[in-house]
């Protein structure tokens, strides 16, 4: 996997691309980072994901993580069905954004 900054690209991860700039990112589980483990639990955590497609991934990686410190969790994706039932599964809502007004509208999944 590579992260690009190639004009016609943006950022993104990349998979199977031919890149003329990239460099070699590690990729990691949020569940394998110590410093997660220590948060105060009695402050509210704010997990933000944009992660090209790869959220529900993402989302998995940092099961525990979310699990222990349940987090308010923003993803940007654009309506992929895996990522509102696997937060559904544990209990959370769904809102979508108005880019324009900031409104929030329960999306009813």
């Amino acid at each position: 996997m590579a992260l690009t900054t190639d004009g016609d690209l943006g950022n993104r991860l990349t998979t199977n691309v031919v890149l003329s700039q990239s460099e070699l990112v590690e990729v990691v589980a949020l569940d394998e980072v110590p410093q997660l483990r220590h948060l105060d639990r009695r402050r509210r955590v704010i997990l933000k994901i944009d992660a090209e497609g790869y959220d529900l991934q993402v989302l998995r990686g940092a099961e525990k993580t979310i699990q222990h410190h349940q987090p308010v969790i923003v993803v940007e994706t654009w309506g992929d069905g895996s990522v509102y039932s696997w937060l559904r599964e544990r209990d959370y809502r769904a809102f979508s954004c108005d880019r324009v007004t900031g409104t929030l509208t329960l999306l009813r999944v």
